[in-house]
């Protein structure tokens, strides 16, 4: 299965043989619902509407991060360290935050 990205290639193994394809601005991300703007970067992932039709919906590449790493780094409301984050965005962007300084103590470069 080949994997779409847009925006630019972050070091991830998700992205390494990944298809590039056009930002797609003003489509919303279904994990954050906020629109894709340009400059951002994502992944297309499949995804049912609300008719139950199926197709592929763009996602932040943080938004994307943190349905799996939030958890893992602690940057998830549920975590109860008393953090509460205005949105799913900033939620999402504190994940890619916490992901880029772990990788930096491990002197890898942010993602």
């Amino acid at each position: 299965m080949t994997t779409y990205i847009f925006g630019r290639r972050w070091d991830s193994p998700q992205a390494d043989d990944a298809e590039m394809v056009p930002t797609p601005i003003g489509q919303r991300c279904p994990y954050c619902d906020e629109p894709i703007v340009d400059g951002e970067c994502g992944v297309l992932l499949p995804r049912f509407d609300s008719e139950g039709k199926a197709g592929v919906a763009p996602v932040h590449m943080e938004c994307d991060l943190r349905s799996f790493l939030s958890h893992l780094l602690k940057t998830c409301a549920c975590h109860g360290d008393g953090v509460e984050y205005p949105s799913v965005r900033a939620e999402a962007l504190a994940t890619l935050d916490a992901e880029n300084a772990r990788r930096a103590a491990h002197g890898l470069g942010p993602m």
